[in-house]
């Protein structure tokens, strides 16, 4: 491939775009707190992967894309923004290998992958404020997929490409798994069907599949039960602790109702097939123009497109065993309380969205190109037809763009600042006291943001004192505590404050001082 191949202009110009778009961002997004973003930090903290000294929680959770982050910032520095950065780096390296088909000498063909890529980045456009992985091992899988495509001629190619990317794509999420399974089972029809077309099915074939086996199976998971291994090891936890983990006992034991039962299969039927939700709107746009393409080119050319039809076959097969694979999870491995609303199916289904629609879109420029390549008016039309088609579903996320987080106005900023007065102070892992009257309906949130700020559970969270149980434990925590946060106020911290305190503004940060029954509040 040329130096200034096409996919490698648009990846520079792309990512030094997302450098600059996501320059001075902080993470504000609740799952950063629980786990991707808490482990990056601590990772970086203690210059390895977390162990039990750590307040990492989800001890499985495999650490691919934070092991990946974790060195940019060694390199670049320690800010959320490198991360963010980071992060952007790994996804727009996969979305790129849609190129891999253009030519600067069709430049109707950039256009038309360019409408296809960012309409895989308008999918979740939010996912580039967070570290979440949902939206990546989408991307880790859709590149497998193009990558043995592009190599299906050479079957040593494949492997020693594709090899690398499928052990990234094991380390960024458990259901990373699923996506192995598809993709090898895509690689070896490319291999299998090679060897067909070029009429060379002998005894080499064998060995060939054992050898691609071996390294686009058997390392990956050989890799996964190293960091399996390493749990144990740090944590004293094995892999049947991880939340979605797999195990006889959890699928033996199911103790979800009778009612949940009932109604789990259809709720999860009308999710996944929803036509009002820009997802499967997209999956139902794209085969219907896979589909409209077939028959063109069946009707002048006499011949049928077997890309096509196996994009069209292959990707509508894996979405529904995919739909399948979450129902096992919900059934067996969540909680019936999370279960019953069918928790993060949003981020779930996204995944397997980017990695259907990536198919079936780059079947279609492949074959788009093909067919029209000498019919450029009718080209140039289609052209416009199918870039807003692939658009259309996530259109209403373009605004996302503009719309990044107000991070100075958030809760995380707060906190953020408040915690690094008290820091300021010389203080070494304080016991500190937060009040926020705002959060107490946050479902954890604030309580998420202060662990990832404090790295420790030194702390107290109270969201109000109208009752004699919120006085008695507010209380009961402020004794113990250094340091006292007001986020924000209500009628009753003000009047308490006032007796020992002469502050404009209630909010803010107190040095606290409990002796001989008496308090001592001083502003920081």
């Amino acid at each position: 491939m040329p130096v200034l191949h096409p996919s490698i202009i648009v990846f520079a110009l792309s990512l030094l775009a997302m450098m600059i778009y996501l320059k001075g961002l902080i993470l504000t997004h609740y799952d950063n707190f629980s786990h991707w973003g808490l482990i990056v930090r601590e990772m970086s903290l203690i210059n390895g992967l977390p162990d039990s000294s750590t307040i990492v929680t989800f001890h499985n959770y495999p650490p691919g894309s934070a092991v990946f982050i974790y060195f940019i910032l060694e390199v670049l520095g320690k800010h959320e923004s490198y991360a963010l950065m980071a992060q952007a780096f790994l996804a727009l390296s996969c979305v790129v290998t849609m190129y891999y088909f253009s030519k600067w000498k069709r430049p109707e063909v950039i256009l038309l992958t360019m409408a296809a890529s960012m309409t895989l980045l308008l999918v979740n456009w939010g996912s580039f404020y967070n570290l979440l992985v949902d939206i990546l091992l989408g991307l880790v899988a859709l590149a497998t997929v193009i990558v043995a495509y592009y190599y299906r001629d050479d079957w040593k190619k494949q492997v020693i490409v594709n090899t690398p990317i499928l052990i990234l794509l094991m380390l960024l999420k458990d259901s990373g798994k699923i996506f192995l399974a598809f993709n090898v089972i895509l690689i070896l029809s490319f291999i299998y069907s090679n060897f067909i077309h070029k009429k060379q099915f002998t005894k080499d074939v064998r060995k060939i599949v054992y050898h691609a086996l071996f390294w686009l199976i058997g390392l990956p998971m050989f890799l996964n039960y190293l960091w399996i291994k390493y749990t144990i090891k740090a944590y004293q936890a094995g892999y049947g602790a991880n939340k979605f983990a797999v195990t006889p006992d959890k699928v033996a034991n199911n103790e979800k109702s009778s009612e949940f039962m009932d109604q789990i299969g259809p709720q999860l039927w009308r999710a996944s097939t929803n036509l009002e939700s820009n997802n499967f709107k997209a999956v139902v746009i794209v085969n219907i123009i896979a589909f409209i393409l077939l028959v063109l080119m069946y009707t002048v050319n006499r011949k049928i497109s077997k890309l096509l039809v196996f994009s069209i076959f292959i990707s509508n097969s894996f979405y529904i065993l995919y739909m399948f694979s979450l129902y096992f999870m919900y059934v067996y491995l969540m909680p019936e309380f999370e279960a019953a609303r069918i928790a993060g199916f949003g981020r779930y289904q996204s995944t397997i969205i980017i990695y259907v629609i990536g198919i079936l879109m780059t079947a279609i420029i492949h074959e788009w190109n093909s067919y029209l390549k000498k019919r450029p008016i009718s080209k140039m039309i289609t052209l416009l037809l199918l870039g807003g088609l692939f658009i259309y579903p996530f259109s209403g996320n373009i605004k996302v763009i503009a719309e990044k987080p107000e991070t100075i106005s958030s809760i995380r900023w707060e906190v953020k600042n408040k915690f690094s007065e008290i820091t300021s102070t010389g203080a070494v892992d304080p016991e500190v006291t937060y009040y926020s009257p705002e959060s107490k309906d946050d479902r954890g949130y604030l309580k998420y943001i202060v662990s990832y700020e404090q790295l420790s559970m030194n702390y107290s969270i109270t969201n109000g004192l109208s009752s004699e149980e919120e006085k008695e434990k507010f209380f009961t925590n402020l004794k113990k505590s250094d340091f006292l946060v007001v986020l924000d106020s209500d009628k009753a911290i003000n009047e308490w404050l006032l007796k020992y305190t002469d502050v404009d503004d209630p909010e803010g940060v107190y040095k606290v001082l409990y002796e001989d029954d008496e308090w001592t509040l001083t502003p920081i």
